[in-house]
């Protein structure tokens, strides 16, 4: 009778630990993906200029725009085109590097703008491990695109367009 009510215990203790981990997770989980004070954008256009290219990032009314390089721009519409090189460029890559590791990206956001730089995260989800990478803008919404992750810019960095 002791080592059934003892099993009985250990079992309950187990089971109780398993839902405050559970639960804890996905309070963690909540916190991690929390878009509060950021928009959903997606690319709207790229235009090409003599020496440099703008990306624009849109949502209904808001817009978000920022220069980048010939080769980010070339990556930039491989991966709307969803073309692959023969030769895997560094975006595809590390898009088949977080692939094989297990590592889910699951949002990126562009979150402050410092001396003119734009600044990013890369929201990575492993099981129960959360990662956060600081990335550039570009290089995070290249990675969006190639992995269908959504892009969320922080409000204060909107401009109304409409």
């Amino acid at each position: 009778m002791i080592r059934y009510t003892l099993f009985c215990v250990i079992l309950l203790i187990v089971i109780l630990v398993s839902f405050y981990l559970l639960y804890n997770n996905i309070r963690l989980e909540k916190e991690f993906m929390s878009t509060k004070g950021f928009i959903l954008v997606k690319v709207d256009r790229i235009e090409n200029l003599e020496e440099f290219s703008i990306v624009y990032l849109k949502n209904n009314c808001s817009e978000l725009s920022f220069h980048v390089s010939p080769d980010q721009i070339a990556s930039m519409r491989d991966a709307l085109l969803k073309k692959t090189n023969f030769r895997p460029m560094t975006h595809e890559l590390l898009v088949k590097i977080l692939e094989r590791s297990g590592m889910e990206p699951r949002i990126v956001r562009i979150t402050m703008l410092s001396e003119g730089i734009y600044f990013g995260e890369l929201r990575l989800v492993s099981g129960f491990r959360f990662v956060s990478l600081d990335i550039r803008p570009s290089d995070g919404v290249i990675i969006a695109l190639r992995t269908d992750t959504p892009i969320y810019v922080n409000e204060s960095l909107i401009k109304k367009v409409c």
